[in-house]
Parts: C-alpha cells; structure tokens; sequence
C-alpha cells in the first residue's frame, strides 16, 4: 500500500516538473513573469480586501470616526461608480474569455498554440481585474491621507459586519430572517 501510494506521489511530482519544465522551455522569461504577476495580482487582491465593501463613507460608524467630508464623500462616490463600471466590464471580459478558453480545449481537434493564447488572454484579465481593485485602494489612500487610511483599516477589522463579509454573506438585521424576509411585530395581549 506504501509503494503504491509512493509511485502515485513520485508520478504525480514528475508529472508537474515535466510540465513546468516544458512551459519553461518554450517561453522561459514568459514563465517566471507570469508566476510573479500572479504573485503580484493575488498581493493586490489582497490589498483591496482591507478596506470596507461599498459606500462605506456614507455608513455613520466611518464616516464619524474619519472626520469625511461632503466634498470627500463626492469624491468618493465618483471613483466608486467609476470603479464599479470599470469592474463589471472586466468581469464580462473575463466571462467571455473562460467560455472562450473551454471552448478552445474542448474541440476535437485540440489546437494548443490557441487553447494557450486564450488561457494568457484570461490570465491577463484576471491580472488587470486585481491591478483595478488596488488602484482603487490606492487612490482610497491618496484621498484620506496616511492617519486616516491607517484607522480606516483599523475600524474595518473592529467593525461588527466583518465577519459578514468575509464570508460573503448578507449581514444580518435586526427583525429579518434570511428565510422568510422581514418578521412582523408580535402582538402583546390586552390588558398586560
């Protein structure tokens, strides 16, 4: 049972080096680069994720403690909506190019030149997609400063609906239940 269990872990390791190894010969520098830029993209997601989800400026709980002002929180629903819009349209890009992509490997007769200009072509997306989010975050900080974006990312971590959104769930309201929406008030008998 060991040796078998030996020769699938050495045959799958032997498997995955070839590979790498034939991906490095045919494009070495090509390689290396994308494997930092998808370090880099998954660094930039990553970024993105420490401040608060939506209009958080409008939200009391932030708004109070970092001092925003009107000008401020028209500033950022401006580059909110612009990065929103530019969002959604890289999310129908790379959409399009997963299908695209499927479709390439799923032909009959598999063309491989093709199949991996489309995987590059998603790749790229992908990679774009997360370069938006942390200019996005970037210009986040540019607006609030170095004091105030560094108790943004404290409040956001103290703030009681983060939970919530880690796990992409709705947060949850007082007097809603997920199942069967809003809960009438419960009638107190006369005479109590």
């Amino acid at each position: 049972m060991r040796k078998a269990l030996f020769a699938i872990v050495a045959g799958v390791i032997v498997l995955g080096l070839s590979t790498a190894c034939r991906a490095q010969r045919a494009a070495p520098g090509k390689w290396i680069h994308r494997t930092l830029a998808n370090a880099a993209a998954n660094e930039a997601a990553q970024r993105a994720k420490e401040i608060p989800p939506g209009r958080w400026w409008h939200l009391p709980y932030f708004a109070t403690q970092l001092n925003i002002s009107d000008q401020q929180k028209a500033q950022l629903d401006k580059l909110f909506d612009y990065n929103r819009n530019r969002l959604m349209q890289l999310k129908t890009q790379i959409e399009r190019e997963r299908v695209e992509l499927v479709e390439a490997i799923d032909r009959e007769h598999l063309d491989e030149r093709a199949a991996m200009s489309r995987m590059t072509k998603l790749e790229n997306s992908r990679t774009l997609m997360a370069a938006t989010r942390f200019t996005y975050s970037l210009e986040v900080r540019k607006l609030l400063g170095y004091e105030r974006f560094a108790h943004l990312k404290t409040i956001f971590r103290n703030w009681r609906g983060l939970q919530e959104y880690l796990s992409n769930q709705e947060p949850k309201k007082p007097g809603v239940n997920p199942v069967n929406g809003p809960q009438p008030p419960v009638a107190q008998p006369p005479g109590n």
